[in-house]
């Protein structure tokens, strides 16, 4: 590893920490003074990775915060690094906090394109962790609930079952079951 991925791996680990320890705008302003000395285009071109990983840990941030326009903007210039260094797996996990916070703001059709995309994405990686797809079809099945899709919400909380099971995360799979359980008696189509 190269002495700046050294620096911006221990840049990381500092925000972190703060983070961790709710020292959100410490840990806001450490990010934004490094990513203000490190970077510049020629950085940008050669740590893409580590660029991404500066932003992307910037949005987490500012999602903490309750600030998502400034969350979506960190994670878009994430992903764009993440797609420019052909990282897929980082890339689908990026898109599915982008649509994480496009349901939260209530933009469902941006939603459910950046949930499908980070679907997509991971299916085509050969070692996605069960965790991160139980994440993103979690995320789906909470839209589809709220576009009143009682079917494709029960396929997918059923999925996210298995996927959060394998990935032993008890409180994963007691949410679904809850989901399931209020869907049971649903209609089987989408809701006009």
């Amino acid at each position: 590893m190269s002495n700046m991925a050294d620096k911006i791996e221990g840049i990381l680990r500092q925000a972190r920490t703060l983070r961790n320890e709710k020292r959100l705008s410490e840990a806001k302003g450490f990010l934004l003074a490094a990513l203000r000395t490190v970077m510049t285009d020629e950085f940008r071109l050669e740590h893409r990775e580590q660029s991404a990983k500066m932003y992307a840990q910037l949005g987490q941030i500012e999602r903490d915060m309750g600030r998502p326009e400034k969350a979506l903007k960190c994670y878009e210039e994430a992903a764009e690094l993440y797609r420019a260094a052909r990282e897929t797996q980082k890339l689908a996990h990026t898109i599915r906090h982008l649509a994480d916070i496009h349901q939260e703001q209530g933009n469902l059709e941006s939603s459910e394109a950046c949930y499908e995309k980070a679907l997509n994405l991971y299916s085509h990686c050969e070692k996605t962790p069960p965790l991160e797809l139980a994440n993103a079809v979690r995320g789906l099945a909470l839209l589809k609930e709220r576009e009143r899709d009682a079917l494709e919400a029960r396929v997918l909380w059923e999925k996210a079952h298995t996927l959060y099971t394998i990935a032993e995360v008890e409180a994963g799979t007691v949410e679904c079951s809850q989901h399931l359980k209020l869907l049971k008696g649903q209609p089987s189509h989408k809701a006009n």
